[in-house]
């Protein structure tokens, strides 16, 4: 019985070890295991919302090139229609809406990636921001007071030499004021304002329009982000813009921030480093983007009535 006693203890011991070695390996096991699993839950549903936002961004346009082209070929071949030209020029222009539509869906989805591998470089050149800004609030005026809104430019100095990239900054302040005419009433108003702050520059853009859930502005900047998701929304757009705001303001080295009340308005405030970057005089000269056509690709989404 002795050894029997004997060799039953002394092997439990060493059981109770390894039992507990196997229990926090299943654990840190369990832990891994769980993690894969959200991980992976994580990126099926960032692909679905990716999937359902660019089939609708797709769709849409499709549809409405699809239908222009119907109302011309009508228009070109029934002698019986009145005001031809109106309806085809009509068509035209929806037809190029439509196309500029579908080129801001396909630079968003490539900044994305580039972003998100690291491979989004910014072109910095010495600019008058004051300048920057007061050229896009006039070459957006169409789109102003179409919408029957108007736009304020509020600054305190009449020139400020800044390095940023031209090209990105107007993407930036356009597309901020597309979300203000999307979202606000008719007769409302909406306020660019610009304070030197030093080290900074801070651009504010309020409007007065329908404004955010609270729940809504924890995730606003989030990746395919929408209040609305349902097809029937008041506003296009594939919940990409703020992200890719937000991108491109931490890589010129500043931040973004929002504030809203639903049913009273928004604000959204941006800053930038104010320095001024050597440039080498033998670096390759930019071409920027022409301004107008900058405006048709990010006002594409807007659908107004004259």
């Amino acid at each position: 019985m002795k050894c029997l006693n004997k060799s039953f203890v002394i092997p439990f011991s060493k059981t109770n070890c390894n039992y507990g070695e196997i229990v926090n390996e299943n654990m840190e096991n369990s832990d891994d295991l769980s993690k894969d699993i959200n991980e992976k839950k994580e990126i099926k549903e960032s692909n679905d919302d990716l999937f359902i936002n660019m089939s609708h961004e797709f769709k849409t346009p499709l549809n409405i090139i699809c239908g222009a082209t119907q109302l011309m070929e009508i228009s070109l071949t029934n002698d019986l229609i009145e005001n031809k030209n109106d309806k085809i020029i009509f068509s035209i222009n929806s037809i190029k809406q439509s196309c500029f539509r579908l080129k801001k869906t396909v630079n968003n989805i490539l900044d994305l990636n580039k972003i998100e591998s690291n491979n989004f470089k910014l072109n910095f050149s010495r600019n008058d921001i004051v300048e920057e800004i007061e050229n896009i609030v006039d070459a957006s005026s169409y789109f102003i007071k179409t919408a029957k809104l108007n736009i304020n430019f509020n600054f305190d100095l009449k020139e400020k030499i800044i390095s940023y990239d031209k090209d990105q900054i107007q993407r930036v302040l356009l597309n901020l004021i597309s979300n203000a005419i999307k979202y606000s009433k008719k007769g409302g108003e909406i306020n660019i304002n610009l304070l030197d702050k030093g080290n900074a520059i801070e651009i504010e853009v309020a409007d007065d329009g329908i404004g955010m859930s609270e729940q809504f502005l924890n995730i606003v900047f989030n990746k395919y982000s929408q209040e609305d998701k349902s097809f029937s929304r008041i506003a296009e757009g594939s919940g990409l813009g703020l992200f890719l705001v937000k991108s491109i303001i931490e890589l010129h080295g500043g931040n973004i921030s929002v504030k809203s009340i639903l049913g009273q308005g928004s604000s959204f405030k941006f800053s930038i480093p104010s320095n001024i970057i050597n440039i080498k005089s033998n670096s390759q000269k930019i071409i920027y983007d022409d301004l107008n056509e900058i405006i048709n690709v990010e006002f594409s989404d807007i659908y107004l009535q004259n």
